[in-house]
Order: structure tokens, then sequence, then C-alpha cells
């Protein structure tokens, strides 16, 4: 007798380790795998062979429809099926209904059998519903053989264990499944907001590459047109002024000493006045287009700038050309020489500095410009931001904007208290026939 129970005791404590060894070889198929259907079907054949039985099914449930598909099944006959839904029948339907585990010893004699599914050999069932916090999401079923021992309360503890790692894969499988649909939906927005953000930067780009033609065309005319009323000033405004003089010359001479003196006077100031409109007209015309710059090349034209603005402004400035000077065409010359005399304009308005130079570096692709004072400097950073935003800084904003449509750049290194000095870089490009950006 005691010999028996000794068996008995050693049997049930193999059967036990077993489970154990089940359970934890489960619990490591749930953390290595998240292939769903291969993750159930290792749990159902566990479970099956924990309990020494045939066979056995597991189906999930659909609460919202209200029906269960079958999805794996181990040694069963007829084979349950992984696809379309099944009514809420039979013992997967009574456990799923109830949410309790259901033992049926005798399947043909029990009232709620489904026919079809009825098989000689597999007569005593065992189903546990498979729940994830408090909701049934599925239920496990397995089957036996007549000549096989009746499942009792100990299949069910056991059994029970099987389910709620069958409910953990399932969850963890959706989980997975979630995780990856919004990874891949985070990705297509991802590629989908690339798609549209380089197509806004092309658009950007080919906006700002239209803004720059059309201001390399505005400026181009803006030069020509200063040209061609310097040149109308010279011709018709100029010559007109000489003939008036002349007139004025001739009546005097014709008058003599027959003229009253307030005829005299008033015919002297006359000519006063005409001597002075011309001198404004000619310094006009110097300013819309100086005609040095056609005759001998920007050097020389910003000389006679630089000279003119220390004598008109009391600041000190100096000119020093560097590397091998070229001639640029016309156009880009003009625009140059205006570049650096609004420069010089700006300081003389701002800067209160009292010296200031301007230097021009011809390197191999650019002719580098700098413009320098001693005067009272800014913060440089917020200067376009303030430009844009209030209007502050219009001139620099102007020099940056005329640098661009001769395909340059503008830097600017200032500081409050220790003066301003502007980098304008130009490309050009030396040779004969050779591509430049002033060839408009």
């Amino acid at each position: 007798m005691l010999n028996q129970e000794h068996a008995r005791l050693l049997q049930e404590t193999k059967h036990r380790y077993e489970a154990m060894i089940a359970l934890h070889e489960t619990s490591l198929d749930i953390i290595a795998r998240l292939d769903t259907t291969q993750l159930l079907e290792a749990v159902l054949r566990r479970g099956t062979q924990l309990l020494r039985a045939e066979g056995g099914g597991l189906a999930l449930y659909d609460d919202e429809r209200v029906f269960n598909y079958a999805t794996v099944s181990y040694n069963t006959e007829p084979k349950w099926e992984a696809t379309g839904a099944q009514p809420l029948v039979g013992l997967v339907g009574q456990v799923i209904q109830r949410g309790e585990p259901i033992i049926v010893n005798d399947y043909p004699h029990w009232p709620h059998r489904v026919t079809e599914y009825e098989n000689p050999s597999r007569t005593r069932m065992i189903g546990v519903p498979l729940k994830w916090e408090s909701h049934v999401v599925g239920a496990m079923v397995i089957m036996n053989c007549p000549e096989r021992r009746p499942f009792d309360e100990d299949d069910v503890a056991l059994l029970a264990q099987f389910a709620d790692l069958a409910s953990i894969a399932i969850k963890n499988a959706e989980l997975h499944s979630q995780v990856k649909q919004f990874s891949q939906e985070l990705e297509q927005q991802v590629e989908q907001r690339t798609r549209e953000l380089s197509t806004a930067k092309e658009e950007i780009a080919a906006r700002s590459e239209q803004l720059r033609l059309l201001l390399e065309k505005t400026i181009r005319a803006q030069e020509e047109e200063r040209a061609r009323i310097a040149r109308d000033m010279h011709d018709d405004v100029v010559q007109l002024i000489t003939s008036a003089r002349w007139e004025i010359q001739t009546a005097q001479a014709f008058a003599g000493t027959e003229l009253k003196s307030a005829a005299r006077d008033g015919l002297a100031a006359a000519h006063e006045l005409l001597d002075e409109i011309e001198k404004q007209i000619r310094r006009a015309i110097y300013n819309l287009h100086p005609p040095i710059l056609d005759a001998v090349g920007l050097g020389s034209a910003l000389q006679s700038y630089v000279n003119q603005f220390q004598r008109v402004s009391g600041i000190a400035c100096r000119l020093e050309i560097s590397g091998k000077a070229l001639r640029l065409p016309i156009q880009a010359e003009s625009s140059i020489y205006h570049l650096v005399e609004e420069a010089l304009a700006n300081i003389a308005a701002h800067a209160q500095a009292t010296e200031s130079s301007v230097a021009l570096d011809y390197r191999d692709a650019t002719l580098d410009i700098t413009v320098e004072d001693n005067g009272c400097g800014f913060d440089p950073d917020p200067w376009l931001q303030d430009a844009r935003r209030n209007g502050s800084h219009l001139g620099l904003l102007s020099m940056q904007e005329r640098a661009k449509s001769l395909v340059g750049s503008m830097d600017v290194e200032s500081a409050p208290g220790c003066g301003t000095r502007l980098i304008f870089r130009i490309p050009i490009e030396r040779g004969a026939g050779a591509w430049n950006p002033f060839a408009f």
C-alpha cells in the first residue's frame, strides 16, 4: 500500500514537473515568436500532450459579430479549418458563452453536441475559455478516446494555465500587429511628408530662381534706364542750358551800356543760375551712370567716387585693389559700382564713422568686395528678420538683393561699438569666350 502511494506521488510529481517544463517552453516561445498561428499550435500541442490526450483545437471569438472562427487544431478528425466564421455551437460555443471551463466525458450523449463533429474515438472532451482582462477571446478544447481516463478538475486547472498563455500570445501578436501597422502607416506618412517637403522645396527653389531672374532683369533694366536717362540729359537738357547761356551772353553783348543796371544784374544772375543747374545736372548724370565707368572701368570709377565721398561726407576713405583686375560687362560693373555707392551712403547716414575703406580683390573665380568702417556697428544676427518684419535695415536688404542679382552673396560682420564690415562675393570667370554671370 505504501509502495502504491509512493508511486502515485512520484507520478504526480513527474507530471507536475512536465507541466512546468511545458509551461516554461511555451513562455519562451511567446517571447521568441511573433507568428500567432505557430504560437497557438505550440500551446495546443503541449497542452494536449501534457494531458495525455489524443488531439485538440483552439478557436478565437469575435465578440462584436458573435461568432467564433477556428484557427489551429492538433490531431483532430475532421480537421478544424482555419477559415470562415462558425456559429457558437458545440463545446466551443458553450465555453465561450458561459466563459467557464466545461468537462464532457460522454460527448455522444451530451445535449449540446454537434453531430457533424462526432467521432467515436474522440468522446472525452474538456474546454476552457481564453480570457484577456475578463473578456472571452476564444476557447481551447482537448479531446480523448473513450478508453482513456475521464477528464477531471486537475486537468481543468492545468489546461487553464495553457489557456492563459494562449491569451497572452494572442494579445502579444495583436499588439505586434498594431505596432507594425502603426509603424507602416507612420513610414507611409513620413514618406508622403518627405515627398511633399521635397516637392515644396523644389517649388520654392523654382520660385526663388524665378525671382532671382526677375530681379536680375529688373536691375539690368534699371542700369539701362540710368544710362539712357544720363544720355538724354546730357544730349538734350545740357545742350539747352548751353544754348540759353549763349543767348544771355549775346543779349548782354548787344545791349552794351544801354542796358539798365537792374537788367544787367538779372541777366548775370540768370547766367549764374544756369551754371549751377548745369553742375547739378552733370552731377546727377554722373550718379546715374558715370561716364568714367564706360571709359576706364570699375577701379578708376570707384576711385573717383571715393574721392567725392570724402569731400562730401567728411569721412576718410581709401580704395585698395588687389589681384589681376579685368574688365567686366558694363552692366556688371555698373551694378557693382552702385553696390559700393550704396554701401558708402549707408556709412554716411548711419555708421557715425570717421574712417572707411573699399577693397576689391580679384580672385580666380570671384571678385571679393569689402566695404568697412570704424563706426558704431550693430548686432547683425536679427537684421534680416527686422528688415522683413518692420522695414528697418532696408539699405542692407537692398544691397543683399543686388548681390543676389549678380549670382553673388553678402556677409555682414559687425558688433555694437566695433564698426561694420560688408563682404560681397561675386562670381567671375576668366578667359575669352568663358561664360560668366554678367553676360546678360
